[in-house]
């Protein structure tokens, strides 16, 4: 039943454009949570522009594990969250700008 719906919806939304009509679609995925972990080398507060020409404040952290680097944009100022040279496990949401951090664990 959700295929014929989807198709009927698709069907209507070209319909709709033909005509100039607006259309969008919005849904929610639920998609797991991701995680990144090692050792705080930098972090850097920063300004990025979001959609629409908003700016986003977003912070910049490099963790170190041995022989590679991560970096993660996170939304805000997280700077507290990633004290240097400190082992971490951050669990994030990624989003279209930044990930929406969710937990920081420090060993």
């Amino acid at each position: 039943m959700s295929r014929l719906f989807l198709c009927l919806a698709l069907l209507v939304s070209l319909l709709l454009a033909g005509c100039e009509g607006v259309v969008q679609i919005q849904g929610a995925v639920n998609l797991p949570a991701s995680t990144t972990s090692g050792t705080v080398s930098i972090v850097q507060v920063s300004v990025v522009s979001g959609g629409n020409g908003t700016s986003v404040q977003v912070t910049v952290v490099t963790l170190l594990q041995p022989g590679t680097a991560q970096t993660t944009t996170f939304c805000g100022s997280q700077v507290g969250q990633f004290p240097m040279d400190t082992f971490v496990t951050a669990t994030f949401n990624q989003g279209p700008t930044c990930a929406s951090l969710v937990s920081v664990t420090k060993s």
